[in-house]
């Protein structure tokens, strides 16, 4: 930016602030024009611009008037800074996720409560879901694929129900029968305890298909 002055003027801006201090104080004196007395002197140790802008001095002379041409160049811009960015540390770093279709711990959880209802392992249940329903299960249940346990948990929740007393009654003197033949259904002693799985074990024991444990 050039800026003309009389030599009046210059020789008083001189005055104020000396040849060296010309630069600094002409910047404040358009720091006060432009924001006011107050932000006159502000200057900003961290904007990264250089703290003196350049100033050009030339001369000429118009109607016999000797003017002074103060020209000055706006300070240069800060240098990008470069950022680094870190790879988080292995402690940092978020846990794996689980494979992809596999099951959940809410499933296992589930599951587990479950069997604790039916009162049997997972080998005979697995047993049953294949007679009953043709579900072949591996011996860990937790190598299931997360669909084919939603399916297992939706027919252990079906087996968990109560049957009526009648279908209880009922269910006790067939399995009598099976007892004198040798064949132990496993039907709990307490009605309350009795559960619609039990009645699927002894229908499969009747049939044949399932010998299960004395």
């Amino acid at each position: 930016m050039t800026v003309w002055v009389g030599e009046d003027v210059y020789l008083e801006l001189v005055r104020r602030y000396g040849v060296r201090g010309l630069s600094k104080g002409v910047d404040n004196l358009l720091r006060e024009t432009l924001f006011g007395a107050g932000n006159a002197l502000t200057v900003k140790a961290t904007s990264g611009l250089s703290e003196k802008p350049i100033v050009e001095e030339s001369e000429k002379t118009t109607s016999g008037v000797n003017e002074k041409a103060i020209t000055v160049q706006p300070p240069s811009p800060p240098a990008p800074v470069e950022q680094k960015v870190e790879a988080p540390s292995e402690a940092e770093a978020p846990p794996a996720a689980p494979a992809k279709g596999g099951p959940t711990p809410r499933q296992l959880a589930l599951i587990e409560s479950l069997l604790r209802q039916l009162g049997d392992d997972w080998g005979t249940v697995r047993e049953v879901l294949l007679l009953d329903k043709g579900v072949e299960a591996p011996e860990d249940y937790g190598q299931l694929s997360g669909e084919t346990l939603d399916r297992v948990i939706k027919t252990l929740k079906e087996w968990a129900k109560h049957p009526a007393a009648g279908e209880i009654k009922d269910a006790r003197l067939r399995a009598q029968k099976l007892f004198e033949q040798g064949v132990n259904v496993g039907l709990p002693e307490s009605a309350r305890d009795v559960l619609r799985y039990h009645l699927v074990k002894l229908e499969l024991a009747e049939a044949g298909a399932l010998k299960p444990r004395k």
